[in-house]
């Protein structure tokens, strides 16, 4: 049984999330600011992520926690540059918890599949 690439990239992409939202986590209390920009926060993600990806899959690492957590991480778009806006009142453990069992059901679901 073999997953097709796509399936191998999202199951990926997915099990990376949980790190990647710890991270992003960390960084916005480090810099004790609830708003950054997109591209420093891409930048500091590409430091601080113990794999070596790119700008372009770390934005979408980003995007698609933007879609799964909508109330938790918001992205604003003012005058042509993008914020990022982290909720205060996310308790990470139900967002890791969330991302885990995504990640998980993903993995399980992409192997059943096959």
């Amino acid at each position: 049984m073999t997953r097709s690439p796509a399936q191998d990239k999202e199951a990926l992409q997915y099990s990376r999330l949980p790190e990647i939202a710890r991270i992003l986590r960390n960084l916005f209390i480090v810099e004790k600011k609830g708003v950054l920009l997109m591209d420093f926060v891409i930048e500091k993600l590409g430091h601080s992520y113990r794999e070596n990806l790119t700008s372009f899959e770390l934005k979408e690492h980003v995007h698609l926690l933007l879609r799964l957590l909508p109330g938790w991480l918001v992205l604003h778009n003012i005058r042509n540059t993008n914020y990022l806006k982290l909720s205060k009142n996310g308790d990470m453990s139900k967002v890791t918890n969330k991302l885990e069992s995504l990640a998980a059901k993903k993995n399980n679901l992409t192997l059943l599949s096959t």
